[in-house]
């Protein structure tokens, strides 16, 4: 599950990126969140939401998906299972 910083107002941005990262690569799976902006608030310092869900065969097809997130998003993101 692919999440992000609320706050940080990434939301079109990581969403564009992620659709193009899963188009460009051939095997991924591509889920999308429900409702990102209705999501209830954690009220921490970081209110990470549910942004997608990626799948894929191989794991190094997911490793190379999520750096390229990184790189491009930093902390404002967050990777882990569903």
């Amino acid at each position: 599950m692919i999440r992000a910083d609320r706050r940080a107002q990434i939301d079109a941005a990581l969403r564009e990126e992620i659709r193009q990262l899963a188009a460009s690569i051939e095997g991924v799976g591509l889920e999308w969140a429900k409702d990102f902006e209705g999501a209830r608030d954690e009220g921490g310092f970081r209110d990470f939401a549910p942004v997608a869900a990626i799948s894929a065969a191989d794991v190094r097809i997911l490793e190379a998906l999520v750096e390229e997130l990184l790189v491009e998003f930093g902390y404002k993101i967050d990777v882990g299972p569903s």
